[in-house]
């Protein structure tokens, strides 16, 4: 039997390359089934758990932290355009037909966060590059306090959301769709097993 710190990190090493050869980059609910899926294979008590992101880069972070006041666009602009500070959020907006206003990552154990997608807020230009990433969290962030983290430079806010309008995604729903990608990524788990 393989622990869980084993799995997640053969998941994390395997999953999102393969999933990215057939989904987009901003396909979290189908990179957290998928993620789901196999965790359950190895017995790993997992659940999908709705998030939303802001991400600031180092510029746009070291600014902030040196007490400048928060950016309207317009200084935004200006911001970007004097040292590279650039924000991202995912999750963030409103609801929109077709598209669900959130992000969704993977809650292992009712401890760690595991966000397999975050990659869709890679911005090369702007220094922000990212790895899947996996967090521990407590009973004030499920209480409605962010978790805030740091990762390759850049700042990362994380905050759940009540909001499970993923549900009805047909990435979600039909597991045939994800079928194939599950078994390639669990031959390639098991494979590093051996």
């Amino acid at each position: 039997m393989k622990t869980t710190e084993e799995v997640v990190r053969g998941l994390v090493k395997h999953a999102r390359p393969e999933i990215l050869k057939e989904f987009r980059a901003d396909s979290c609910i189908a990179t957290t089934a998928i993620g789901l899926d196999i965790l359950t294979e190895f017995g790993v008590l997992a659940e999908p758990f709705p998030v939303r992101l802001l991400i600031f880069n180092e510029a746009f972070a070291n600014r902030i932290e040196k007490g400048t006041p928060w950016p309207s666009n317009k200084e935004l602009i200006q911001w970007s355009e004097e040292d590279g500070s650039y924000s991202v959020g995912i999750g963030v907006g409103t609801q929109q037909p077709g598209k669900w206003a959130g992000h969704l990552v993977i809650l292992i154990e009712k401890r760690y966060l595991l966000d397999l997608s975050i990659d869709q807020a890679n911005r090369p230009k702007y220094n922000m590059n990212f790895d899947p990433v996996c967090v521990e969290v407590d009973e004030k962030f499920f209480k409605g306090a962010p978790r805030v983290i740091q990762s390759n430079g850049s700042v990362i806010r994380i905050e759940a959301l009540r909001n499970d309008g993923y549900s009805t995604s047909p990435d979600w729903i039909f597991s045939s769709r994800r079928k194939k990608l599950v078994e390639n990524i669990l031959r390639l788990i098991k494979g590093d097993f051996s």
